[in-house]
C-alpha cells in the first residue's frame, strides 16, 4: 500500500472513529442498505456508478456508493447516512417515488462551523420548480452525530416512527419508497437555496421487518427478457415515449414468475427514466411492423390505438428502483398457453440533453419450476368507461368520481377470499389523488390504496403488507381526484394520456376466474348530469316501451350516433358553473350504474341493477394519525429509550473498519 492509499484509509478511518466516539447511540444499527443505481445529471460523469441493481456489492462498491444503516425500538428510528460526497445529502420517504411531496431527510457538514447541520424538509413540487424543498416548520429529526473527511460525509441522526406531523411520513411495516440525492457543495447558508443535485436514486426498504427479502429462495431457471435491443434514442424532445411489442416464448411446462429484476444498459442511463411492461388482450392485431417488435413513438402526441388493448400492467420500474418480487408462498404462473400473446414494453426517456444514445434496457422476468403454493392473479377496479361518458369539468382544482367493485361481484369469492398484496394506482396527467376504500358491510376499513400525490411519471406498485382479505360481500370503491383547473376544454375518458382514466390494479392470490371488477357509467346518467333536454332524445328516434321511461329505453336499447353527437356537441357548449360542475360529481358518486365482473375465462358476468351506497367523504388521516402509538412517542422527539451493549456497537466498528480497509486494499490490488 503507498503513502497516498495510507493516508486515504487514514483519513477515513479517523473518520469513522471520531463519529463513532461522539456519540453511542441508544439504538442499534443492526440493518444496511447499500443505495445504488446512481442516476447522474450534469457533466459529472467520470464518477463510476454501480449500474446493476441486483449485483452482490464487494466492499470497494460499498464505499463508492451512498451507504445507509438503521435501527429501531418501539417509538423511533436512528439513521446513519454515509454518502461519498462532501457537499450536502438527502434521503426522502416518497409517496410514489418521484420527489413531489417527499419527506425528507437533509444535511451536510458545516466546515466554518465544524458541526452536522440536520434538517427536516418537505419538498412542494411546482411545474417551473420539481425540487423544492422547504423547511419544515416542527423539526423532528435530532441530531445525533456527524463528521466529514476528504471523500465522505457521515450524518447520524433519530426521528418518532410517527411523528403526528402532517409533513412527515410516517415509517411503517411494509416496503416503502425512498429516494436519495447528493451534491459536492454545501448550500451557501441553513436557510438558503440549495442547489441541484448531481446524483440520485430510489430504492425499496423495509425499515421494521429485518426478516423482509426481496429475494426469492427458489433457484432461477429460466428468464423472459422483455428489453429493447440496441434502440437508437432519437434525443428529439425532452420526454420521449417508445414502445414495443414481445410475444410470450413458448414454455413445455408451468412455471412461476418469482421476481422481476431491471435490466439496465449503462448506454442509456443518462435519460432512462421509467419502464412499464402491459399485458395485452388475444384480440390485438398490431401492424405487420409492430409485430415484428419494431419500436414505435407512444407518447401523450402519438394516439396509437395499441393502448386500447395493452393495458394490464404486469411490471413496473424508475429510475434507480430495484427489482421486485413476490410473497413467499405465491407467483405469478407461465403456462405453455401463453405462447405468443403480445406484452408492450413502453419505455419512458427523460431526456432535456437531447442526447442520442443506444439502449437495450427493460425488465427480466425469473422464473422458477419449483412451484408455489398460490397462483398469483391479477385484478383491475375501477371505471371501465373509455369515451365521453367520463367527462370532467374545466377549470376545476378537485374533481372527484367513484368507481364500484360491486358486492354482486365479490359474492363469486370462494369462501375464504382473496388476498391482495400489492397496488398499483392508473390515472393520467390529471390525475392527484387515487384511493380504494375497502367496505364490509355498512364498516369501513383502512384503504387498499391511498395515494395522495399521484405522478404520472411514477407508477409503481405499493406493497400491501400484511396481505389483506377481500371476502365474499365486500365492496371496493376506487376514488380518482382530477385536477383541470390549467384546461379551457372538458377533459373526457379515454387511453390517450390527453384522456383521463380511473383505474387500480391490484395482486393478489389465490388466482380466480375474475379478470376486472368495474362499474360502467351509463348514457342515461351523462344525459341526465348535463340536462340534455329530453325532447331532443324524443326528435332522436328514442323511444320508451309501457312501464320504461326515456332514460331507461337509453340505458336497454342504446343511443343512435347521431344523438350521441348532438350530445357531446351539447356537452362541449355547457357553461360549468359550480352548480354545474356539483351535478357531474353527483352523477359519479350516487347514480345507478352497470357492474361488471369480467371474467377471466367464459363470458363476463353483468347486472344492471347496482345502485351505490351513500358513502360519508374519506377521512384522509389514517397515516398520520397517532393511534395505538405509546403516549411517549407523541411528545418525544431527542434520544430515545433503549439500550445496546458495548460488545455490539464494537462489532459494528470494527466490521465498519475492515469495510473501509478491504476499500483500500482493493483500490491497490487493481
Amino acid at each position: 500500500m503507498n503513502m497516498p492509499a495510507i493516508g486515504r484509509f487514514v483519513g477515513l478511518l479517523f473518520l469513522l472513529v471520531s463519529c463513532w466516539s461522539v456519540h453511542t447511540s441508544a439504538i442499534e444499527l443492526d440493518h444496511s442498505e447499500v443505495l445504488n443505481s446512481v442516476h447522474r445529471h450534469g457533466h459529472e460523469t467520470s464518477r463510476d456508478a454501480d449500474l446493476s441493481a441486483t449485483a452482490e456489492l464487494n466492499s470497494s462498491a460499498e464505499l463508492k456508493s451512498p451507504h445507509i444503516q438503521w435501527g429501531t425500538n418501539e417509538t423511533h428510528i436512528e439513521l446513519q447516512l454515509i454518502y461519498p460526497t462532501t457537499g450536502w445529502i438527502a434521503l426522502g420517504l416518497t409517496p410514489n417515488g418521484g420527489m413531489d411531496q417527499s419527506d425528507v431527510l437533509f444535511g451536510y457538514w458545516d466546515d466554518a462551523r465544524g458541526k452536522i447541520v440536520v434538517q427536516d424538509r418537505f419538498n412542494n413540487a411546482k411545474p417551473d420548480t420539481p425540487v423544492d424543498l422547504q423547511l419544515d416548520e416542527e423539526q423532528d429529526w435530532t441530531p445525533i452525530s456527524g463528521s466529514q473527511n476528504s471523500s465522505h460525509t457521515i450524518l447520524r441522526a433519530v426521528r418518532s416512527l410517527r411523528t403526528c406531523d402532517f409533513l412527515d411520513r410516517p415509517f411503517e411495516n411494509g416496503f416503502m419508497k425512498v429516494i436519495f440525492s447528493y451534491y459536492s457543495h454545501d448550500p451557501a447558508s441553513e436557510n438558503g437555496p440549495i442547489p441541484k443535485h448531481t446524483h440520485r436514486g430510489s430504492a425499496l426498504i423495509n425499515f421494521l421487518d429485518s426478516t423482509a427479502s426481496l429475494i426469492p429462495t427458489e433457484p432461477i431457471v429460466a428468464h423472459i427478457n422483455f428489453t429493447m435491443e440496441n434502440f437508437l434514442v432519437p434525443g428529439e424532445r425532452t420526454n420521449e415515449f417508445y414502445c414495443r411489442l414481445i410475444k410470450m416464448p413458448k414454455v413445455t411446462k408451468k412455471m412461476h414468475t418469482v421476481m422481476q429484476t431491471p435490466v439496465i444498459d449503462p448506454r442509456g442511463i443518462q435519460v432512462l427514466h421509467h419502464i412499464l411492461i402491459f399485458g395485452c388482450t388475444s384480440d390485438l392485431k398490431p401492424t405487420d411492423e409492430m409485430a415484428n417488435a419494431a419500436p414505435f413513438a407512444c407518447g401523450p402526441e402519438h394516439n396509437t390505438y395499441i393502448m386500447d388493448s395493452c393495458f394490464e400492467v404486469a411490471a413496473s420500474w424508475a429510475v434507480g428502483g430495484k427489482g421486485s418480487t413476490y410473497p413467499a408462498n405465491a407467483g405469478f404462473p407461465i403456462t405453455p398457453e401463453l405462447e405468443g400473446r403480445y406484452y408492450l414494453l413502453e419505455m419512458h426517456y427523460h431526456n432535456p440533453d437531447r442526447i442520442r444514445t443506444l439502449d437495450s434496457s427493460g425488465i427480466s422476468f425469473g422464473l422458477t419450476d419449483q412451484l408455489r403454493q398460490q397462483d398469483v392473479g391479477m385484478l383491475m377496479m375501477g371505471i371501465y368507461n373509455f369515451d365521453e361518458v367520463i367527462s370532467i369539468p374545466p377549470g376545476v382544482d378537485q374533481f372527484t368520481i367513484r368507481a364500484h367493485c360491486s358486492d354482486l361481484c365479490t359474492n363469486t369469492l370462494p369462501e375464504g377470499g382473496i388476498y391482495i398484496f400489492s397496488g398499483m394506482p392508473h390515472m393520467h396527467n390529471r390525475g392527484r389523488i387515487l384511493r380504494a376504500r375497502h367496505f364490509r358491510g355498512k364498516k369501513e376499513l383502512p384503504p387498499l390504496l391511498n395515494n395522495r400525490n399521484f405522478e404520472f411519471n411514477y407508477q409503481t406498485f405499493t406493497d400491501i403488507s400484511p396481505p389483506r382479505q377481500i371476502l365474499p360481500g365486500d365492496r371496493i370503491v376506487v376514488e380518482c381526484t382530477y385536477s383541470t383547473k390549467d384546461d379551457n376544454e372538458t377533459i373526457t375518458g379515454g387511453e390517450g394520456t390527453f384522456n383521463e382514466m380511473c383505474l387500480g390494479y391490484f395482486d393478489y392470490y389465490p388466482r380466480i376466474n375474475m379478470a376486472n371488477c368495474v362499474a360502467i357509467y351509463q348514457w342515461s346518467g351523462l344525459i341526465s348530469a348535463i340536462r340534455y333536454p329530453p325532447s331532443k332524445l324524443i326528435e332522436g328516434g328514442v323511444v320508451s316501451q309501457p312501464g320504461e321511461t326515456l332514460l331507461e329505453a337509453v340505458d336497454n336499447r342504446g343511443l343512435t350516433e347521431e344523438i350521441q353527437g348532438d350530445v357531446l356537441a351539447h356537452l362541449k357548449d355547457i357553461s360549468w358553473t359550480s352548480s354545474a360542475v356539483r351535478r357531474m360529481e353527483d352523477f359519479y358518486s350516487s347514480n345507478r350504474y352497470k357492474a361488471c365482473c369480467d371474467m377471466s375465462e367464459g363470458p363476463g358476468l353483468y347486472t344492471l341493477h347496482d345502485d351505490p351506497p351513500f358513502l360519508e367523504p374519506f377521512q384522509d388521516d389514517s397515516a398520520y394519525e397517532c393511534k395505538n402509538v405509546p403516549k411517549e412517542a407523541q411528545t418525544t422527539v431527542g434520544t430515545p429509550t433503549g439500550s445496546t451493549s458495548a460488545n455490539t456497537n464494537s462489532a459494528i466498528l470494527i466490521h465498519m473498519l475492515i469495510v473501509t480497509l478491504a476499500f483500500y486494499l482493493g483500490q491497490e490490488l487493481l
